[in-house]
């Protein structure tokens, strides 16, 4: 995902999966999010986490 964020690589598979804070979009905060729970022990965000791809 940082490598699609900032060195224009290619786009994650999934979008939607890739939204791991649920804010509808992908920035830098997802994989921070995903860090955070990772590694912080954190919970991840609540909301729904049911995930469409096409």
């Amino acid at each position: 995902m940082l490598n699609y964020l900032f060195v224009a690589g290619e786009a994650p598979a999934c979008p939607n999966a890739a939204d791991f804070n649920l804010d509808a979009r992908l920035d830098i905060s997802d994989p921070i999010a995903v860090l955070r729970t990772l590694f912080l022990g954190l919970p991840p965000d609540e909301g729904p986490r049911e995930v469409y791809c096409e």
